[in-house]
């Protein structure tokens, strides 16, 4: 009734149907792989912000941009216990399309061993789909959001 409410309003964005889904199914595991600069998403992000007339976003660094999503994903973490991300330093888009990106990646990037106590990737999201519990997994130090450099973590 919620969701149909708000499409009628036409307040309806993929962020709020994704929440709605985490809130609604919160027995189910929601989680993200978030490259810390991904250049794809950047341009993507331009390119829209472009065609929308969104002047200042035209011009987002990747910084900004890496602080963008973490607001987001912060957001989704408040609502739903159920999400968690892992993040992968550096600017690779894709990890699932190649078993070799895959099986290779950790937080410290795309061809890298994963710090002590860090889960590689593949282990990541084969205890996510099923059904054991995982964490948001980020290498860097923890800083408060907004920090104007990709190496760090949110705190939130």
């Amino acid at each position: 009734a919620m969701v149909k409410a708000k499409c009628r309003a036409g307040g309806v964005t993929v962020q709020f149907l994704l929440e709605s889904a985490m809130r609604k199914h919160h027995d189910v595991a929601f989680g993200s792989i978030q490259s810390k600069q991904d250049g794809s998403q950047i341009w993507f992000y331009k390119g829209m912000a472009q065609s929308w007339g969104m002047v200042p976003e035209m011009s987002i660094t990747p910084a900004q941009f890496y602080s963008k999503t973490n607001d987001m994903y912060i957001h989704y973490r408040m609502a739903a216990p159920n999400f968690a991300v892992y993040y992968v330093a550096g600017g690779q888009h894709c990890f699932l399309t190649s078993s070799n990106l895959f099986y290779t990646a950790s937080t410290a990037g795309k061809e890298a061993a994963a710090p002590d106590g860090t889960p590689m990737l593949h282990q990541w999201v084969e205890r996510l789909v099923s059904h054991q519990s995982v964490r948001t997994e980020c290498a860097g130090s923890h800083a408060k959001n907004g920090v104007d450099t990709m190496s760090y973590c949110a705190l939130n």
